[in-house]
């Protein structure tokens, strides 16, 4: 019984956390702050990173991430990187 309260008190202080990231980011694009750290990143290689965070988020939900990689990934873009990733975790995390 204790190592389930654990588990359940460790996922709602990461979602916490996550909350307060949230407010943060909400906060910073409020005031018209630009992202600070822009890069040039391969979307392909970003999600493909970015997939194994993102199924482990599901299955916390007792939920199943498909994804169908397509042609639109074969692009580069600038972009602050732990920002696109956070929007990436809030819709998953959202579903």
């Amino acid at each position: 019984t204790k190592q389930s309260y654990l588990v359940t008190l460790q996922s709602e202080v990461q979602r916490i956390v996550h909350l307060v990231e949230n407010v943060f980011a909400y906060a910073r694009l409020e005031k018209g702050r630009k992202p600070r750290n822009l890069e040039r990143i391969a979307l392909n290689a970003f999600m493909n990173r970015s997939i194994v965070r993102l199924q482990q988020l599901a299955e916390r939900a007792n939920m199943e991430l498909v994804v169908e990689p397509n042609e639109a990934w074969d692009i580069e873009v600038n972009a602050d990187g732990s920002m696109l990733e956070q929007i990436l975790v809030n819709l998953v995390d959202n579903a």
